[in-house]
């Protein structure tokens, strides 16, 4: 069975729009997307997927900003959702969402997934018309940290038939630029070796925009 979906990351959300992150207001900008997929992607997608630093700084308001922003209850699903957003046309529209680097894991969790026990890292899978969809945390430092207990719940996601989707906000790979390099995981390495061999269709990422 086919689906598809659409990708969104790197929101740095602000807790109103006359706020501004490097002379740069970041709320317009995640509205003018979602005001596009609107009437041109939303009848053909599944859901969305947000993957990460979805406020720029974690406050108790800026997650309660970006809620209202979304048109999003915060009482309906656990981790990693959906919550269904309202806003710029878009009708309780499914979207998943991780946290990044920036995103503080206590209110993250208090706002987006109050039936979800907190916790250090986000680690959870979901199944969605057949497809597994493997969610990895590599903490909540600009710096990814191959954390042992990630690796051991992508090995153990992985004991499975089904074909897996990985999602997560760090980049796995070089591009090229010192700065943006230099986030990636000193021992990296350790994640392609679980996966290897394994049927992943896929791996998403945020953090590198």
């Amino acid at each position: 069975m086919y689906f598809s979906f659409i990708q969104i990351t790197d929101h740095h959300l602000t807790t109103t729009e006359s706020e501004f992150l490097r002379g740069f207001s970041t709320r317009p900008p995640l509205r003018t997307v979602l005001r596009h997929i609107a009437p041109n992607a939303a009848e053909h997608v599944d859901f969305t997927f947000s993957t990460g630093a979805l406020v720029d700084v974690p406050t108790e308001a800026s997650y309660q900003a970006s809620l209202d922003l979304l048109g999003a209850r915060n009482d309906l699903s656990e981790i990693p959702g959906p919550i269904h957003i309202s806003v710029e046309g878009l009708q309780n529209f499914p979207m998943f969402v991780l946290p990044g680097n920036h995103d503080d894991r206590t209110h993250f969790y208090k706002y987006l997934f109050p039936k979800s026990p907190s916790a250090p890292i986000m680690n959870t899978v979901f199944v969605h018309k057949g497809i597994q969809f493997i969610c990895l945390d590599w903490g909540p430092h600009t710096k990814a940290t191959a954390h042992s207990e990630m690796l051991e719940f992508l090995a153990y996601s992985l004991k499975t038939d089904l074909p897996s989707i990985i999602m997560m906000h760090h980049q796995l790979v070089k591009l090229g630029s010192k700065w943006l390099d230099d986030f990636i995981a000193d021992d990296v390495s350790r994640f392609w070796e679980v996966i290897a061999g394994k049927p992943v269709l896929g791996i998403f990422c945020g953090h590198v925009h």
